[in-house]
């Protein structure tokens, strides 16, 4: 009885183990191309990660190459700037010059307009209003305006003193 039953339990025993064994082997298998497509995925991952940097890193020397730039622009507009405002005060400088000259020839050509004889005053009176009479009479008024009304009276003394004028009086 013992040998009879021994060989089907064997059997049985020996289906078990094979099953239990294949069972086995199915779950290294699946385990080994988990591990392989972890190990892919790795890799890609991996190779992504590093075109990532190398675009990052090209891109920081960009920025920095653009900062060297933007730097060397602004130290040129600096310097530009200085020179302007240089010129700026020495134009300010000239103006504050031309604008005493112009004062005094505003002066002397009040005091000869007294002067005129009537003919001639009434000829340059629209003239002669445009011309200051005090320092609050410059507000709003440019130097070459200025300069023009001045321009525009010793216009009309000349082409008087060029012409023959007759006047009657009673």
């Amino acid at each position: 009885f013992l040998l009879g039953a021994c060989p089907a339990s064997w059997s049985q025993d020996r289906d078990s183990k094979f099953t239990e064994a294949r069972a086995r082997i199915e779950k290294w298998v699946q385990t080994r191309q988990l591990i392989a497509g972890k190990q892919a995925d790795w890799h890609v991952e991996k190779e992504s990660i590093k075109q990532s940097i190398g675009l990052i890193q090209k891109e920081l020397s960009l920025l920095d190459e653009k900062i060297k730039q933007s730097r060397q622009v602004r130290s040129e507009a600096d310097s530009e700037r200085r020179k302007l405002n240089q010129e700026l005060g020495d134009l300010k400088s000239a103006a504050g010059v031309v604008e005493k000259v112009i004062w005094d020839m505003e002066r002397d050509i009040l005091k000869l307009s007294a002067q005129f004889p009537e003919p001639l005053k009434d000829r340059v009176s629209r003239a002669r209003t445009r011309i200051p009479e005090t320092q609050d009479d410059l507000k709003g008024r440019y130097i070459a305006e200025r300069m023009q009304n001045v321009v525009a009276l010793l216009n009309e003394v000349d082409r008087f003193n060029s012409a023959i004028t007759l006047m009657t009086e009673v």
